[in-house]
């Protein structure tokens, strides 16, 4: 919040932006926020393992059902 708080202030200098916020706040502000999007899109990778993810959709079935799915998609077509 203090990131997003900063990016409203006003501009530090003549060098600082053209308009009356601070360019320097935003660019930071811009900084933090791409890196947290980037440390979440990791996060919920390896957390959904989605490499797996049929695998255990399959076990899934199989155990609530008693099942073998029969469908497997063909993973070289694009």
């Amino acid at each position: 919040m203090q990131y997003l708080d900063e990016a409203d202030s006003h501009r530090q200098s003549d060098l600082d932006g053209s308009g009356n916020l601070s360019n320097r706040a935003l660019v930071r502000f811009c900084d933090f926020f791409l890196k947290t999007c980037l440390d979440q899109i990791d996060y919920m990778t390896d957390m959904l393992r989605l490499q797996d993810f049929l695998d255990r959709i399959e076990g899934y079935v199989h155990a609530r059902h008693g099942k073998r799915l029969n469908h497997r998609p063909d993973m070289s077509r694009g």
